[in-house]
C-alpha cells in the first residue's frame, strides 16, 4: 500500500497558518523569525494557532538561528519549550541537534524525544546539515528505537527543488 504524502507548511503567523489549512496543508510547523530559518515561536502565538486550526501544529524547538550545536543553557531552554508545547496540547514538535563533528547528537535527540512524549517529534533540517550522511539514518533509527515516538524527519533531500527532494527522500523510505 502506498503511503499518502503529508503536506506540511512552515508558517510564521496565525494568518499564514489559516491560509495553509484552507489550501490543504495537513500539518503546520510553527516558527518565528523567518530571517534566521525559524526559531521557537512565542507561546501566545502557539496558543492562538492551536485555537484556530483543526490540523496538527508542530512548533519548532530551536532557541536561535545558525547551527544546531547548542550550549547546555540553550538545551535546557529547549526542554522547557517542549514542556510548554505539551501544556498547550501540541500534537508534536520539530527539532534537532548535532555534535561538533557534524553528526546528529543521538544522546540529546533521545532526551528531546523522551521529554516530548507523547507528542510526536520531527527531525527538522538538521538532518540535511549532518556531515556524515551515511550515518544519519542509522542514528535516527536508533533514536526511534530507544525513545518513544520520533518517526519523521524533515529534509530537502540535499536539493532545493520540491521534486528532487521527493525523489531523493522516497529512495530512503522503508
Amino acid at each position: 500500500m502506498q503511503q499518502k504524502l503529508l503536506l506540511e507548511v512552515c508558517a510564521f503567523n496565525a494568518a499564514s497558518c489559516i491560509i495553509a489549512e484552507r489550501a490543504g496543508a495537513g500539518r503546520i510547523e510553527l516558527c518565528a523569525d523567518y530571517t534566521v530559518g525559524g526559531v521557537t515561536p512565542a507561546l501566545a502565538l502557539v496558543q492562538e494557532v492551536k485555537e484556530k486550526l483543526s490540523i496538527p501544529v508542530y512548533p519548532i524547538i530551536r532557541p536561535r538561528g545558525g547551527d544546531f550545536l547548542y550550549s547546555d543553557e540553550e538545551f535546557t531552554l529547549m526542554l522547557k519549550n517542549i514542556q510548554d508545547c505539551k501544556a498547550l496540547q501540541c500534537e508534536g514538535i520539530a527539532t534537532g541537534v548535532h555534535l561538533q563533528n557534524g553528526e546528529i547528537d543521538k544522546k540529546r535527540m533521545e532526551q528531546l524525544v523522551q521529554a516530548a512524549y507523547p507528542m510526536k517529534v520531527t527531525c527538522h533540517r538538521v538532518f540535511d546539515r549532518t556531515l556524515i550522511h551515511s550515518k544519519r539514518w542509522k542514528i535516527l533509527l536508533n533514536v526511534v528505537a530507544n525513545a518513544f515516538s520520533a518517526r519523521d524527519k524533515r529534509t530537502c533531500g540535499r536539493s532545493y527543488s520540491f521534486t528532487e527532494s521527493i525523489n531523493h527522500s522516497s529512495r530512503h523510505q522503508d
